[in-house]
């Protein structure tokens, strides 16, 4: 398990709308695809995630903390 990889890919959904609209669809491919090194667990535990509310929180964002 990689806490690390989990942490970043968090915080990504969180800074990049991009990024987290992508991850709607298929976590464990965007997740091989920008290097997050995860397991199959952890995969799915992260496709459960609730998208629509990572982005209502995303929105209240400083956009000083997200990717332009």
């Amino acid at each position: 398990m990689s806490q690390t990889a989990v942490e970043m890919f968090l915080g990504r959904l969180m800074t990049d709308d991009r990024f987290r609209e992508r991850a709607k669809t298929n976590v464990e491919q965007i997740c091989f695809d920008e290097g997050y090194v995860i397991s199959k667990v952890e995969s799915a535990y992260l496709a459960k995630l609730d998208f629509e509310l990572l982005g209502s929180v995303a929105a209240n964002l400083d956009d000083a903390l997200r990717r332009s």
